[in-house]
């Protein structure tokens, strides 16, 4: 016994499966990249759902950034001020760096348009990110002046951000999904 296929329906079988197939990968891809509620559904990406998670998105890596900021905050903070003209330029290269970053972050954070759902997290984002700056440029005045008054007021401003930026973290907004 012999099962004759002719080659058109083949070519239509073979079409079939490859659309299926496709299918298949866009619903994949589709599901695996989605927004997600709170109970894990998919949400529908309207135009403004799309901004909110955009800025969302962009806010975690502020936070991130923001982050960085601090760790080199910190670890300028915590060498000794020293009279040694090399320490003095190694230690005003890493505030300086960190003073760059901490303006970088600002501006994104400033020309980013929020979404009308987020503005009250844009304020916030924008509050840590001039508080970072800020806390920024008290360790350059520091390592510019190494005086205990002006150390302990960049210590100061930078545990003030850091205080912020914990709370920011803890916002439902930037909750991991």
């Amino acid at each position: 016994m012999r099962i004759r296929i002719s080659r058109s329906t083949l070519r239509g079988l073979l079409a079939t499966l490859c659309l299926l197939a496709f299918l298949g990968c866009c619903y994949a891809l589709g599901n695996r990249l989605s927004p997600r509620d709170a109970m894990g559904h998919p949400l529908l990406l309207s135009p403004s759902v799309y901004r909110a998670e955009r800025y969302r998105r962009a806010a975690v890596g502020w936070v991130s950034r923001m982050g960085t900021v601090d760790r080199l905050l910190t670890d300028v903070l915590a060498e000794e001020g020293g009279t040694d003209p090399a320490h003095l330029y190694a230690l005003g290269r890493r505030a300086e760096e960190a003073v760059g970053e901490s303006t970088a972050v600002l501006q994104d954070v400033v020309f980013t348009p929020p979404p009308a759902a987020l503005v009250g997290l844009a304020e916030q984002v924008q509050a840590v990110a001039q508080a970072y700056l800020e806390a920024a440029q008290a360790t350059a005045r520091w390592v510019g002046a190494p005086e205990p008054e002006a150390r302990y007021a960049a210590l100061e401003r930078l545990r003030t951000a850091r205080g912020l930026r914990m709370e920011l973290e803890r916002s439902a907004w930037l909750d991991a999904r």
